[in-house]
């Protein structure tokens, strides 16, 4: 063999090791699901605040609260099933603040912001039937947002 070809062939040998370091490298960063609850998200919206959490896990439960989601790379939040994970309305809710010309001042249960690709699967969003008559009021909402 020459030492050229030798030469070659190692370089081509460094090349693809360094390669494989790199895909094995960018699959150890990706980040793995966040779960609800564990030690550092007690709540959905916590775990929704966490920047690394694009994916969300939720437990079996009744989680009593109102989600904003605003998150321009989009998040997956995902039960465990319909009636077992249940998001329900907490009984004094926050009027949103997204300008909006439809019914603008509205209160919900969930609410996917301007920009904001959201997936919410295998859970149930229960609005509890205590909004009053005078109230604005979604289980879920999207504004200028879009998800399934």
């Amino acid at each position: 063999m020459s030492t050229q070809s030798s030469f070659h062939q190692g370089i081509s040998g460094v090349l693809a090791g360094a390669f494989l370091c790199l895909v094995f490298a960018g699959e150890g960063h990706a980040a793995a699901p966040c779960a609800v609850p564990d030690r550092r998200h007690a709540t959905i919206q916590s775990a929704v605040n966490d920047t690394a959490c694009s994916e969300i896990n939720v437990a079996a439960g009744v989680y009593s609260e109102q989600l904003t989601l605003n998150r321009a790379g989009g998040i997956i939040i995902r039960g465990v099933g319909a009636g077992r994970t249940i998001i329900k309305s907490p009984a004094t809710r926050t009027r949103s603040l997204v300008l909006t010309g439809f019914l603008p001042l509205y209160s919900y249960v969930v609410q996917v912001r301007p920009g904001t690709q959201a997936t919410l699967s295998n859970l149930t969003i229960d609005g509890g039937g205590n909004a009053r008559c005078s109230e604005r009021y979604f289980g879920i909402r999207f504004t200028s947002a879009s998800g399934t």
